[in-house]
C-alpha cells in the first residue's frame, strides 16, 4: 500500500502482517470484548510517532450480551458503527436512567469508545473510569482507557492501566503487548524484550511480538537473537515480508551479505516490489561481491527498476531508487525534501542520510560514512528503521 499524496507513504511490508493470535478476553459486562490485536506497534514496525499510527486504530463495535433485552437507546449504544450516534444513545440510555448495575457499567463503555473514535480523549478516559467504578478491575475497560491514553500521548498513564490490566489477569496478551510497546518507546528495551518474552511463552505463535523483539534485538545488536525470532515468524507465516525484510536487516548488520540479499530478494517477492527491500537488495549484492573479491558490482539493477517503476514521480522514496541508478543525486533529493516534504523531513533525511553513508561504505570512504550516519542520528526520528540502524552500524564502526 502507498500514497499518491504529497505525505510520505506507510509501506505495509515494513510493518507486521495483520496477523497474531486470537485473544480470547473474559468480558462480564454487556460490551464486547477487545478487538483480537491491539494495532499499537514498537518502532521496529512502523514509520512516524505513535500517536498516529494509534489515531488509525479501529476500536470494536459492541454487542449486547444474550440474556438482555434492550431497548432503542441501548440496542444503539451498543451496536451502532455511527460513534456519534452511539454516543447519543448511550447518552440517552445513562441520563434517562435507562440502565442500572452491569448494563450502566456497558454503556459507559461503549460511549468511551464513541468518544475515543471521534478522538474525544478525555471523554473517553472518564467513561472508561466510570465504567471501573461499577466494574473495578475489569482488564477489558483497563486496556482500553490504557489505549487512549496512549493515543492522548499519556504514555505513563496508559502504563499504569496495562499494569492493573496485568494484575489482574497476567495472561491478558493486549496488555502485555502494549505495556511492551510503552517500555521500547521510552527506550527501556529490556523490559519490553522480558515482556514479549513473557508473551511468547503462552502464546508463541504471536507474530507481532515475535517481529518487535526481533526488531528490538537489532537494536540492541543481538543479530542472532534477531534471526531466530524473524526464522520462528516465518515459521507460522512464509508468506510474510516483514519477516524477510527484518531477517534480511539483521543479516546485513551481521556481515551475512548472501544471506540478506536472499531475504531482501523474498520481501520483493512477498509485497509487490518492496523498493525498501529493493535498496537493500541491491547494497547486499554489492557488500557480498565485495567480500568475495569479484570487484566492482552493479549491485541489482533489475531490483532497482522493478520497485522505482511501481513509483509515481512524487512517491517516496523513488527519489532514493534514482540514486543509485545515477538518475539523481544526494543534493537534489534534499532540496525536494526541503520544498515538498517539510513535516516528513527529519524522517526523509534519516533514510537518506543512511543509505548515502552505506554507499560510502562501499566506496571504503569511512570518515564519510560516519558522517553521513551521524547526520541521520542527527535528524532525531528515532522510530524510523534508518535511525536504528545508523545507530547500529555506527556502533561497529567504533563512531
Amino acid at each position: 500500500m502507498r500514497s499518491t499524496g504529497t505525505c510520505r507513504p506507510v509501506f505495509i511490508f515494513r510493518s507486521a502482517a495483520a496477523l497474531c493470535c486470537a485473544t480470547a478476553l473474559a468480558v462480564i459486562l454487556a460490551a464486547a470484548s477487545l478487538p483480537a490485536r491491539a494495532e499499537v506497534l514498537l518502532p521496529e514496525q512502523r514509520d512516524g510517532p505513535a500517536k498516529q499510527d494509534m489515531e488509525q486504530q479501529q476500536l470494536p463495535r459492541a454487542t449486547p450480551a444474550p440474556d438482555i433485552a434492550p431497548g432503542k437507546d441501548m440496542a444503539d449504544c451498543l451496536d451502532n458503527d455511527d460513534a456519534q450516534l452511539r454516543i447519543v444513545a448511550c447518552t440517552h440510555a445513562i441520563e434517562g436512567k435507562q440502565v442500572a448495575g452491569d448494563d450502566l457499567a456497558a454503556a459507559y463503555y461503549n460511549r468511551a469508545i464513541g468518544y475515543t473514535l471521534l478522538r474525544k480523549y478525555d471523554a473517553a478516559i472518564n467513561d472508561f473510569g466510570q465504567t471501573l467504578k461499577i466494574k473495578p478491575g475489569l482488564p477489558a475497560a483497563l486496556v482500553n482507557r490504557g489505549t487512549t491514553q496512549l493515543r492522548a500521548n499519556r504514555p505513563m498513564a496508559a502504563k499504569q492501566d496495562f499494569d492493573a490490566a496485568l494484575a489482574k489477569d497476567p495472561d491478558n496478551v493486549d496488555a502485555r503487548y502494549l505495556r511492551a510497546w510503552v517500555a521500547a518507546s521510552q527506550g527501556k528495551d529490556n523490559d519490553a524484550i522480558a515482556d514479549l518474552g513473557t508473551l511468547l511463552k503462552t502464546h508463541p505463535d504471536h507474530l507481532d511480538a515475535l517481529l518487535d523483539r526481533g526488531g528490538l534485538y537489532i537494536r540492541a545488536g543481538k543479530f542472532d537473537e534477531a534471526i531466530r525470532d524473524f526464522t520462528a515468524m516465518l515459521k507460522l507465516d512464509p508468506k510474510a515480508a516483514a519477516g524477510y525484510y527484518n531477517r534480511g536487516r539483521a543479516r546485513y548488520a551481521k556481515g551475512d551479505y548472501a544471506g540478506a540479499a536472499n531475504d531482501f530478494a523474498s520481501a520483493m517477492k512477498a509485497r509487490d516490489d518492496n523498493p525498501y527491500a529493493a535498496l537493500r537488495l541491491n547494497l547486499a549484492r554489492q557488500f557480498a561481491a565485495h567480500l568475495q573479491k569479484k570487484g566492482k558490482t552493479e549491485g541489482d539493477p533489475a531490483a532497482l527498476k522493478a520497485a522505482a517503476d511501481k513509483l509515481l514521480d512524487e512517491q517516496w522514496p523513488v527519489q532514493i531508487l534514482r540514486y543509485f541508478q545515477n538518475k539523481t543525486d544526494a543534493k537534489a533529493i534534499f532540496a525536494l525534501i526541503d520544498k515538498d516534504y517539510p513535516v516528513q523531513g527529519p524522517a526523509l533525511r534519516c533514510e537518506v542520510n543512511y543509505y548515502l553513508g552505506q554507499a560510502a561504505l562501499l566506496r571504503g570512504d569511512r570518515k564519510a560514512a560516519v558522517g553521513y550516519f551521524k547526520a541521520a542520528i542527527a535528524t532525531g526520528s528515532s522510530s524510523t528503521i534508518e535511525y536504528i540502524d545508523s545507530n547500529v552500524t555506527l556502533k561497529q564502526l567504533g563512531a
